[in-house]
């Protein structure tokens, strides 16, 4: 995805740190996830953390994740996660 060798590198070093927490907020799962895009590392792990992170939040939260998410959704994030329809859903949950 990056062709940037000090982009690539320093993705893999945030991603390495991040394995290593037990608990992870909501900024460090974003990271890990655009992290993992830039590596081209599997981020299903913390997608599905997100996932549950933006479901059980409150409306407000809910609202700034998914607006934090729309900074690295690409089509190519979009095929990799494999679930159209929660993206849809996620983006229709903005308009309200």
């Amino acid at each position: 995805m990056y062709k940037n060798k000090k982009v690539k590198d320093l993705a893999k070093v945030h991603l390495r740190k991040i394995k290593e927490k037990r608990r992870l907020e909501s900024e460090t799962i974003l990271t890990a996830i655009a992290s993992a895009l830039i590596v081209n590392e599997d981020f299903s792990e913390y997608w599905d953390r997100l996932k549950e992170k933006i479901d059980r939040s409150s409306p407000i939260e809910k609202f700034n994740l998914i607006i934090q998410f729309l900074a690295i959704l690409t089509p190519k994030t979009i095929k990799k996660i494999n679930n159209p329809q929660y993206i849809k859903t996620l983006l229709e949950n903005l308009k309200r």
